[in-house]
């Protein structure tokens, strides 16, 4: 396969005028285990402050999101068959709402079930956010800014869109579609946006089952600055994840999981982390994107997450508390492999606030991660954590 020619970043008005030929729609308005880590120094904590705050961090830079569907009913299984809408908001790390998007599908105009085409969102960059959905008649991606609420159509088929991502360095799309009968699987998709002629072009073939028969569905990462593309497919039988080197558009490994779990807590590197939905506590599984090679880190409790540290990727985990000792993260450093605790409390209510891709998510200052109840942001004021230092700083309440 030949190698695609390098492609620039642009603005969103940029990408709205190549692929509709019209100004930008703004639909979203603006509101007003190592055994004995190393400890390092708590930081003191403190309250944030909207406008300026001590730590010099601008949290009026930082957001989260998070995306409700609306159910209908749901298969046998527990598959959504319908679905009758969805609202994806936004708002700043300083309390601020700053998006609300809501839509509602028309159910008695639906050409077909909601098998596999639940709405998705996923952070595109440092200041974009990608979603799709299908309305019951056709599927679009769109691409909204957080900060201005401009709202652009990428993409818009007739098949289920099932999943996408969007590498923002160089204005493509990512994305998987199912035939709208079948709901067979039709592969990776890849389709620069800021080329008005541009076509879709198949990257990745087309997975190993169909989720009305055997549960499938498939989810996509970008890794290393869009250098890669990891794809996986789960069945019953296990899952399979393959690597997409981005620029010749050659495969370069795949390796199958023989466990149907396989959750999934971020990209990192040439690093790609995991657990097979094991038995807490075990083990964090780190696929290598150059080699295949699979290792083992840390023994987690509940969950982890990737966040970047001083000397490089940080792999947060929780350790599961006992008699003797309290509720912790370690921070294990990915670079120097060595680990540290960051954060330790008396019991596992707050703890660690996974990247939960697909349906919620936050982008925090390099190196920060957040603590909240329940491991989630949303409706409280979570802690953010420094994840070299331990340093804490009070976040206002997020959400309603």
């Amino acid at each position: 396969m030949p190698a695609w020619g390098a492609c620039t970043a642009v603005s969103l008005l940029v990408v709205a005028a190549c692929v509709t030929g019209q100004p930008t729609e703004t639909i979203a308005k603006p509101l007003t285990e190592s055994a004995q880590p190393s400890r390092p120094t708590q930081g003191e904590t403190q309250e944030a402050d909207t406008s300026s705050p001590s730590t010099g961090i601008a949290l009026s830079e930082h957001w989260w999101f998070i995306l409700d569907v609306r159910q209908q009913s749901l298969t046998e299984a527990g598959v959504p068959e319908t679905i009758g809408g969805f609202r994806l908001r936004a708002g700043l790390f300083d309390g601020r709402g700053v998006m609300d998007i809501r839509r509602e599908f028309p159910l008695d105009q639906a050409r077909a079930d909601f098998v596999a085409a639940a709405p998705f969102a996923v952070i595109a960059g440092d200041e974009a956010l990608l979603y799709g959905f299908f309305d019951g008649q056709r599927s679009q991606v769109r691409l909204v800014s957080v900060p201005t609420g401009d709202d652009v159509l990428l993409y818009e088929t007739e098949d289920i869109v099932h999943f996408a991502v969007f590498d923002h360095r160089a204005s493509v799309l990512y994305y998987v579609p199912l035939d709208l009968a079948t709901r067979r699987d039709k592969g990776v998709w890849r389709l620069p946006v800021d080329q008005p002629d541009s076509q879709p072009e198949l990257v990745i073939g087309a997975g190993r089952g169909s989720p009305r028969q055997d549960g499938w569905y498939e989810q996509l990462w970008l890794a290393d600055g869009g250098a890669r593309l990891v794809a996986r497919d789960c069945t019953g039988d296990g899952c399979r994840i393959q690597v997409l080197d981005t620029a010749t558009g050659r495969m370069t490994g795949s390796r199958l999981i023989e466990d149907s779990g396989l959750e999934v807590y971020g990209v990192a590197g040439d690093r790609f982390f995991f657990d097979g939905n094991c038995e807490r506590p075990c083990p964090v599984s780190a696929f290598s994107l150059t080699d295949g090679g699979v290792e083992g880190i840390g023994n987690i409790c509940q969950t982890a997450a990737v966040a970047e540290g001083e000397s490089g990727p940080t792999l947060l985990y929780e350790r599961c508390p006992n008699n003797e000792r309290r509720y912790e993260i370690i921070a294990h450093d990915l670079q120097l492999g060595i680990e540290r605790v960051v954060y330790e409390g008396r019991s596992t209510n707050p703890g660690l606030v996974p990247q939960s891709y697909g349906s919620a998510g936050y982008v925090a200052p390099p190196g920060w991660f957040l603590v909240g109840r329940d491991n989630s942001f949303h409706d409280q004021a979570p802690l953010m954590v420094n994840a070299t230092n331990g340093a804490t700083v009070e976040l206002p309440h997020l959400g309603e």
